[in-house]
């Protein structure tokens, strides 16, 4: 049974009597080991999808608006270890990561599929040759193209790709390296707003024994800008945009914080940074930070811990970032939920979230949880 728990303040610390209730769960999947990886949630026409990849290979299964499943489990493709992405559409577009094996000298391949009502069409694109494994895969439309962006890392360097797409799949450009040669990269995210191609991915390097770095963000083929420096190695900055304008999200390790967590700012036209990033809350889980707009209202759901667990931070905030209500945490005493993705339905949150097989609880699940907020 999972709980829905509010606490009376800002959660980033081990706080003390929050106020739980059950809340329903709905299992998309349950399995007996292994490790979820690219849980994400796309929608062909009015039929909404939760895709995930595991060791045994990627999935599909159709859902309703309140998270139910609405139809059988189907296995569409190889397994996708160093990222999958979905683009809504009808087809749905996703792009996989695959790996490679180095007693076979085989490497792995970035491929792209079309999936109709949750079935593969025949044939999948070959983007890239992935040398190295990778943490994570973006794809976006831009124009009447497609953009795809991945992650590389080998001898505990990593890199940051990106190539663009014709609307039949076909390779248009050459992989094109978008980060330094100079540092290590995290995984890029592709966003297109405003007849404008972006891409924002993180770098970083040791500066006397600690961590350093910066997020950048690259419009178009301009050179990309700084839009924040960061202490983290892992702050996998994302974008999204309001009425106001373009927002940068990322994690980061600032003081007086002992944790990681998810900070929000805004960029201007030259992509320069409006002010100071605002903290949401913790985000010190292994998985990324989902963050959704609907409407005006800003939704984050990031892994984090609390104590010796591994939950889920729920938030709701306003256009500058203020908490609207107290954090909200998806929650069982003892497991270990540590990906998650989340999409708006109507005024509400429809979350899914991915838990880690344990010695303790020698299952995982897959699960769905609608949050409300009246």
């Amino acid at each position: 049974m999972a709980w829905l728990c509010l606490f009376s303040a800002g959660c980033d610390n081990n706080l003390t009597s929050p106020t739980c209730h059950s809340t329903p769960q709905r299992v998309v999947e349950e399995i007996s080991s292994g490790r979820y990886r690219g849980v994400t949630l796309a929608r062909e026409a009015e039929t909404l999808y939760a895709l995930w990849s595991r060791p045994e290979g990627s999935f599909i299964r159709a859902l309703s608006n309140s998270g139910d499943p609405a139809g059988a489990v189907i296995r569409w493709g190889p397994s996708c270890p160093g990222g999958m992405d979905a683009l809504d559409g009808s087809p749905l577009v996703v792009a996989c990561a695959t790996s490679g094996s180095s007693a076979q000298a085989k490497a792995g391949r970035l491929l792209v599929f079309r999936l109709n009502h949750g079935e593969r069409e025949s044939r999948s694109y070959a983007v890239a040759t992935l040398d190295g494994h990778g943490e994570g895969v973006s794809i976006a439309q831009y124009q009447s193209s497609y953009v795809v962006a991945w992650h590389t890392a080998s001898e505990g360097r990593g890199e940051a790709w990106r190539s663009v797409l014709t609307p039949d799949l076909q390779t248009a450009t050459p992989p094109v390296r978008l980060s330094s040669a100079r540092v290590s990269a995290g995984p890029p995210e592709v966003f297109a707003h405003n007849g404008d191609l972006f891409v924002t991915w993180a770098e970083s390097w040791l500066r006397s024994g600690r961590n350093a770095g910066h997020v950048v963000v690259q419009r178009n083929e301009e050179m990309p800008q700084t839009v924040a420096n960061t202490r983290f190695g892992f702050p996998r900055p994302q974008l999204l945009n309001d009425s106001e304008g373009l927002i940068v999200a990322f994690r980061d390790q600032r003081r007086p914080y002992p944790q990681a967590g998810l900070y929000l700012g805004r960029i201007n036209n030259q992509l320069r940074p409006l002010g100071d990033p605002r903290r949401s809350g913790r985000a010190d889980g292994r998985g990324s930070p989902s963050i959704q707009r609907c409407g005006e209202t800003l939704f984050t759901a990031s892994p984090r811990t609390w104590a010796e667990d591994h939950i889920i931070g729920i938030g709701l905030l306003t256009p500058e970032f203020r908490p609207i209500t107290p954090e909200r945490q998806v929650y069982e005493d003892e497991h270990r939920f540590n990906d998650v993705t989340a999409i708006c339905e109507g005024d509400d949150l429809l979350v899914l979230a991915a838990e880690e097989w344990t010695v303790e609880h020698p299952t995982a699940r897959l699960i769905t949880v609608k949050i409300g907020w009246n």
